[in-house]
């Protein structure tokens, strides 16, 4: 029986941090990170609109101003 030199060894896997398992897992933090503050606004609207005294669509108004500035920013 022959023994196979170190060089002649086939290449072993090297694990990376580029699994596709944290990729997903990068990919769910960013969107939480990112979609979560946008989708809580519901919550507030109650407290803000009656604590100001603002309706439904002063509190739209100011999202889509917002929102607009946002883009343009």
């Amino acid at each position: 029986m022959t023994q196979l030199s170190p060089t002649l060894a086939p290449a072993g896997r090297t694990m990376t941090w580029r699994t596709p398992a944290v990729i997903i897992l990068c990919g769910c933090l960013i969107s939480l990170l990112g979609f979560g503050p946008r989708s809580s606004f519901g919550f507030f609207l109650a407290p803000m609109s009656a604590a100001n005294g603002w309706g439904r669509d002063v509190f739209a108004l100011a999202f889509a101003f917002q929102n607009l500035l946002w883009g343009i920013g």
